[in-house]
């Protein structure tokens, strides 16, 4: 996780701009969704992969955990070129992330 994950913030509301409470939990999910990813690749790629968050944008008012997590883990697969497997999918307002590999 980079640290600069919502470096964002200043360059869209000013150089006194903070990150909100959620951010932690908005870092979790980054984490679960890439972990989820990276579990569930597949046999197409079997080498050695580093996953680094370096940009996490939500917002408190219209993101959630969820989504970010759900998020994160599409962009994990987009990064490493490979579909996935276990895909999560949106139940009502929640996302399930089935178990797999």
């Amino acid at each position: 996780m980079s640290e600069d994950v919502f470096a964002w913030l200043k360059d869209e509301y000013g150089k006194d701009a903070w990150e909100w409470p959620v951010c932690d939990d908005y870092r979790e999910a980054a984490l679960r969704g890439a972990r989820h990813a990276l579990a569930n690749i597949g046999q197409q790629c079997k080498s050695s992969i580093r996953c680094e968050v370096s940009i996490i944008r939500a917002h408190p008012a219209h993101s959630t955990e969820d989504a970010v997590a759900y998020a994160s883990c599409h962009a994990t697969w987009k990064a490493i070129g490979v579909p996935g497997i276990n895909q999560p999918y949106w139940d009502a307002r929640v996302v399930r992330f089935p178990c797999g590999t």
